[in-house]
């Protein structure tokens, strides 16, 4: 993120900027490099509609960034990009699998997501798992 990007940020952003790069302790691994930079350049790119939705208490800076984790990952996931074979995943799509399970207990453990609708969103995922590769 360039200098001039970051003094025009408004500080909402800021603070889940600052969110994402505290995740690095859970999420540290081969793919955290990629993971924080697809967030933080969505944060950027929309950042005067999430300012807005923040200031507004629609959302939290913190379920915000992890939300963002979560959908990222699930994506690239469901890519079928990180598989040795259908239902297989390389060593960087078991780290990204790892990772969306970390984001999504921490929305079950903030209160985002409940805990029977956690399991489930992992259910899927491993079902999409399994089809794509």
């Amino acid at each position: 993120m360039g200098f001039f990007n970051r003094m025009s940020t408004e500080k909402e952003i800021k603070e889940c900027l600052e969110i994402l790069h505290e995740s690095e302790h859970l999420l540290s691994g081969i793919g955290f490099e990629d993971i924080r930079n697809q967030v933080e350049r969505n944060l950027l790119k929309d950042k005067k509609e999430i300012s807005k939705v923040i200031k507004q208490g629609e959302i939290s800076p913190r379920q915000l960034v992890y939300f963002g984790i979560n959908n990222n990952v699930r994506e690239m996931l469901e890519t079928g990009q990180f598989h040795v074979y259908r239902g297989v995943l390389n060593f960087r799509g078991e780290y990204f699998l790892n990772a969306f399970y970390i984001s999504m207990d921490e929305l079950v453990k903030i209160g985002s997501v409940s805990e029977d609708d956690g399991e489930e969103y992992k259910r899927i995922v491993e079902d999409h798992i399994k089809q794509n590769g």
